[in-house]
């Protein structure tokens, strides 16, 4: 058993009970792991949802209104406007492969370096057509094993930019996923609590250390990527 603070390990225990005390806010985490487990490092087993500690866990999220438009950004066809951003140790690979139905985008990622270079790999999308009008995005997706994928909007600006985030739960099983822009909440300091649409240049598919440990890697798949209002 593991726990995991933040994407770190801070527990370990061999055995059926893990006990813990801490003071020190997070989203913390519980994996469960088996002897022999395929992958490097080994896939969990079990992942729990996470485990809030400091801070009121964050309420249910209320059901998604319906949109009644939509524009789409990806269904079939080339890559077009899609490019892959990545720390300098980490790589991230992307391809566009058949189905029954079409194509879909194949990500392929690992991530390179220490903790203390914030390893990462990204699929991005421009914003084009702008944002203004749409208030949210709606996609599918699936991976080769459980992980948390950061959804996120970016302002260009200042080194990074800002950015405005919510992470989503994919494994191999697909589904359908709709982020509201109104749900997003900022990465580290931003001028505004909430995206200014008309000012947003990318969307981002994110995987780093908040929900993943320096080694991972893995593969996910994401199709009928649309904006809705």
């Amino acid at each position: 058993m593991t726990l995991v603070r933040n994407g770190r390990e801070v527990s370990h225990q061999d055995g059926g009970r893990l006990e813990f005390s801490t003071a020190e806010f997070g989203a913390y985490r519980v994996e469960l792991h088996i002897p022999g487990a395929a992958g490097r490092p080994p896939i969990p087993w079990v992942v729990s949802n996470p485990i809030y500690v400091g801070a009121p866990a964050p309420p249910a999220p209320p059901a998604v209104p319906s949109a009644g438009t939509f524009t789409s950004r990806y269904t079939d066809g080339p890559a077009t406007g899609w490019t892959v951003e990545k720390s300098p140790r980490s790589e991230g690979v992307l391809n566009v492969t058949p189905t029954l139905g079409g194509t879909r985008l194949s990500f392929r990622f690992a991530l390179g370096g220490t903790d203390a270079e914030s390893p990462f790999a990204a699929l991005v999308m421009n914003a084009d057509p702008p944002l203004t009008g749409f208030d949210r995005i709606s996609f599918t997706a699936t991976a080769n094993h459980p992980m948390r994928m950061s959804v996120q909007l970016r302002e260009p600006g200042g080194g990074e930019g800002q950015r405005w985030h919510r992470s989503v739960y994919v494994d191999e099983t697909a589904r359908s996923f709709t982020v509201l822009f109104a749900d997003m909440t900022p990465i580290g300091h931003t001028r505004d609590a909430h995206p200014t649409l008309d000012r947003a240049d990318a969307v981002l598919f994110v995987i780093d250390t908040v929900n993943a440990r320096p080694g991972s890697n893995g593969q996910i798949w994401i199709d009928d990527v649309k904006y809705g209002r």
